[in-house]
């Protein structure tokens, strides 16, 4: 299945560019079935609810036997990698094109364990030979069940409401999991043996992303300026092609001021909904401008009524907005782009994102109230 997936892999415009020299760590197909399938989306490849699927794969450290399957892996996303690329939608016309599996084991990219330090870690260049860079770190590497039924559930809910993320394809329950030595085994092998938690309910999550590519992946503090400019240009070129636009003429300027935009716009429809995120960094925003990895996105009012984290400012809008604001701050450095220089260049961002976030909180505020009036009945004359 993932050979045909391989195949086909018609990656639209600037796709082709992000198979150079992509780092890729062996996986191996493990025993799993399929517990649910988004029927919303039309994927590329076949998967049947109570069948094995030859995308229930685990890392394995053994490059050798079994045919392993080269997953692309970066270095902030230690427990999800990239199956391929091609181009589809879902039935309602969204355009997607990273397809990618989280929980599929822990990996790190840039960091390994030293033999010479064994409490510390040791650098490594970014073509590093890859199965040198697999490591066993507990169950850091596992998805939970509880966790990703979370982060369905309110994929599906932001999508509604018009908020760009990712689309979940389909979840994948594991029966076994690799262990440290490339052995297969079995859940309750790896509880007894101390490899998983005695709670641990390991799945695989195939999520769509139009791509996959972070902020923190162009991060101008840890990124080379070479990775910087091909992922800003795929992701420039992609968002240009979803628009109908003419890739050449979309410049850098008008694809930060579309993000910002479109981040504002999206936070202001989650906070229209009571949602609250908690973890807008640069780790949760795509360069595609979509808010991501939602298993810590909960109802305002709930988490107020708990008090639990009433010493996180994090969790709230204001928390929300000004982590979406210096995120972007972030992506405006690595581009340079500093207008209206009779200000401090960096208000640019908070402006902007004020004006749009403000502009459609109105929006949808007014559109309620006019709502509200249709349903009032008549009286009777």
């Amino acid at each position: 299945m993932t050979e045909k997936l391989e195949r086909q892999l018609p990656t639209g415009i600037g796709g082709e560019k992000l198979n150079e020299g992509k780092e890729t760590l062996p996986a191996v197909e493990v025993a799993n079935e399929v517990a649910w399938v988004n029927n919303k989306i039309e994927a590329p490849f076949k998967l049947e609810v109570g069948k094995q699927s030859r995308l229930g794969m685990f890392l394995t450290p053994n490059n050798e036997g079994e045919n392993p399957y080269p997953v692309e892996v970066s270095k902030d996303q230690t427990r999800s990698g990239i199956l391929g690329r091609v181009i589809f939608k879902d039935k309602e016309g969204r355009l997607y094109r990273d397809i990618d599996m989280k929980g599929i084991g822990y990996s790190r990219i840039g960091y390994v364990p030293s033999d010479r330090n064994e409490g510390g870690a040791g650098p490594l260049g970014w073509h590093s030979v890859y199965r040198h860079i697999w490591r066993w770190a507990g169950t850091t590497g596992i998805a939970n069940q509880e966790l990703i039924r979370r982060d369905v559930d309110f994929s599906e809910k932001f999508l509604k409401a018009g908020v760009r993320t990712h689309r979940v394809i389909a979840v994948i329950d594991l029966k076994e999991v690799v262990g440290r030595d490339g052995r297969k085994m079995s859940i309750k092998e790896a509880q007894k043996e101390g490899v998983l938690k005695e709670n641990d309910e390991p799945v695989i999550e195939i999520r769509a992303f139009g791509v996959r590519s972070r902020l923190s992946d162009i991060d101008a503090n840890f990124s080379k300026p070479a990775i910087q400019k091909r992922l800003l240009e795929d992701a420039r070129t992609m968002v240009a092609q979803e628009l109908g636009l003419d890739p050449d003429k979309f410049t850098d300027q008008e694809y930060i001021e579309w993000l910002v935009d479109t981040m504002a716009v999206n936070v202001a429809r989650m906070h229209h909904k009571k949602w609250v995120h908690g973890y807008l960094t640069t780790h949760n925003i795509t360069l595609d401008g979509r808010i991501v990895d939602l298993d810590s996105v909960e109802n305002i009012k709930e988490h107020e009524r708990r008090d639990l984290h009433r010493d996180e400012d994090r969790k709230s809008f204001i928390g929300d907005c000004d982590m979406a604001v210096n995120s972007l701050i972030r992506l405006q450095d690595v581009l340079y782009y500093y207008p209206h220089q009779s200000i401090h260049p960096r208000y640019w961002v908070q402006d902007s994102f004020s004006l749009a976030y403000k502009g459609e909180s109105e929006r949808l505020k007014n559109r309620k109230k006019e709502g509200a009036k249709k349903e009032i009945p008549k009286k009777n004359i």
